[in-house]
């Protein structure tokens, strides 16, 4: 079996998620006889591309997803998508409406979930998906050695004891886009940090991020933090490195559900470089409990007394539960087992060799010409809204030849030869600049109910306008397309940061601005 697992962009084969949950998988799949590859979905621009046998979508919710996911689907290829965060389940927040949009759309073309946390299940359960469900745990380190864990350990304790000192780590991604986490959490949760202070023991908190969260703003947070710290950039060496001298790290998780839906991966990450675990907040790593601090006195006890909770004589329960919740091997096994349930169905013929489009990309007032021309490639329609500026070959686009007061729908000869006889004989041709002959429809010939009232207004530039013509526009769009091709799928490809409403029908996605 060769599976593929489908990235957004290159930029994201450096991701920690990336490389702790996939890159590790990999030997366990060459062992078992699979084959398991990492690429972005820049890579899969023609239908020869795709030669594995399985593919699972990763981190990539623009419309070029769903655009490879209709060209699988029709090509009897089984995927599914991996939901390593929930940016699905804030339904009354219209920053989310475009994943949520994603999300539905891509369900129904799917054979199959995965997913970091269980909890994920109610996500795809509030879209109404019986789709088979899989969990991966983040697997360690394959490198992992219970021998050289017991030498650090020791030499950590020692350490403590010898100098009365205890360095803590906080690491990880400091900011978010959308969410108040990372250093906000830190700084949140701090009060577990003061209860430390005046113990009997020094305190020097270590904090390890990323450059780009380090703003003014999140620098002047910090100075309320009630212990001394110093902080560096994060790099893959430089974690290793605190890990491997941190007494204990800081992992502190806000109720948000985009935190609740989290990986074990950063407290097993600690763990199994011996740093212990201190943790407040919400519970997300109680499988973790025997290893894991809640309290900070009892942490401060146990350190003093030499028996913090990972230690030489607690590492065979230790190692029982990362063989539970984090060995690569059985993770490995578990998720070829699972693969293995979905095979090939036969294609779509008609949609292979182009007799019926694959389905129709509409993009708005900021999209790209590379959806465009992987739209071309893979048999979709590219459809170009009144929003959209962009000089391309379109299948389909839209213009106003009477003022504002009688726009037209224009298709491409290509497109021209889908179309029956009887709506074909419609359009007349016209003359189209560089691109040549188009096919021109009034769309109120097309749409009988179309009114221009609430068509897009001519001012492309200003905001006010998009967001008000925007949803009539869009359906009246979407009904032109469906009136020339019946019980096409649509996908809106959009990457506006301007709010966009929520599935204009059934049959419409917008892709996520990467």
């Amino acid at each position: 079996m060769n599976v593929c697992i489908l990235v957004g962009s290159s930029e994201q084969l450096k991701n920690a998620g990336v490389r702790i949950r996939y890159e590790r998988l990999k030997s366990i799949f060459t062992l078992a006889g699979h084959r398991l590859d990492i690429a972005p979905l820049s890579k899969f621009s023609r239908r020869e591309h795709f030669r594995h046998d399985i593919y699972i979508f990763s981190k990539c919710y623009d419309a070029a997803s769903l655009v490879i996911a209709h060209r699988l689907r029709a090509s009897g290829i089984p995927f599914g998508v991996d939901l390593f965060d929930d940016w699905f389940s804030h339904t009354t927040d219209s920053r989310f409406t475009r994943y949520r949009s994603w999300l539905g759309h891509f369900l129904k073309l799917a054979n199959f979930v995965i997913a970091a946390s269980g909890q994920i299940r109610g996500v795809t359960d509030a879209f109404g998906s019986t789709l088979p469900f899989h969990v991966v745990n983040d697997p360690f380190n394959p490198d992992f050695s219970p021998a050289r864990l017991i030498e650090t350990l020791n030499r950590k304790q020692d350490e403590v004891i010898r100098t009365g000192r205890i360095r803590v780590l906080w690491f990880g991604i400091g900011d978010n886009p959308h969410f108040p986490v990372g250093l906000q959490d830190l700084v949140a949760f701090s009060d577990m940090l003061a209860e430390m202070r005046n113990r009997g023991l020094e305190i020097q908190l270590d904090i390890l991020t990323n450059r780009r969260a380090m703003t003014p703003e999140r620098l002047e947070m910090l100075k309320r933090l009630p212990v001394a710290y110093e902080l560096s950039k994060w790099s893959v060496q430089l974690e290793r490195d605190m890990l491997n001298e941190s007494t204990a790290s800081f992992l502190p998780v806000n109720y948000q559900a985009f935190s609740t839906t989290k990986s074990l991966n950063r407290a097993v990450t600690a763990l199994c470089t011996g740093s212990q675990v201190l943790s407040a907040g919400y519970p997300l790593y109680d499988r973790l409990a025997p290893f894991v601090y809640r309290n900070a006195q009892t942490f401060l006890r146990d350190a003093k007394s030499g028996s913090m909770a990972l230690r030489e004589t607690t590492l065979p329960a230790f190692n029982r539960l990362l063989s539970d919740v984090a060995s690569p091997a059985s993770e490995g096994e578990k998720l070829v087992a699972f693969l293995n349930r979905f095979t090939p169905d036969p294609p779509d013929d008609e949609t292979i060799d182009m007799t019926r489009p694959l389905a129709a990309v509409i993009h708005g007032s900021v999209s790209s010409w590379r959806i465009h021309r992987l739209a071309k490639r893979l048999s979709a329609l590219s459809v170009a809204s009144p929003y959209c500026a962009l000089p391309m070959d379109w299948d389909v686009s839209f213009r106003n030849h009477n003022g504002e007061k009688d726009p037209e729908i224009l298709l491409s000869r290509r497109c021209m030869k889908l179309l029956g006889a009887d709506v074909a004989k419609n359009f007349v041709p016209v003359t189209d600049g560089f691109f040549g002959t188009r096919y021109s429809l009034r769309l109120a010939q097309l749409l009988p109910d179309f009114s221009s009232c609430n068509w897009v207004q001519p001012n492309l530039g200003s905001s006010l306008a998009f967001i008000t013509t925007q949803p009539s526009t869009i359906r009246a769009v979407i009904k032109a397309i469906q009136a020339l091709f019946p019980g096409l799928p649509c996908v809106y490809s959009e990457k506006s940061r301007l709010p966009l409403v929520y599935n204009f029908d059934d049959r419409l996605s917008t892709g996520v601005a990467a």
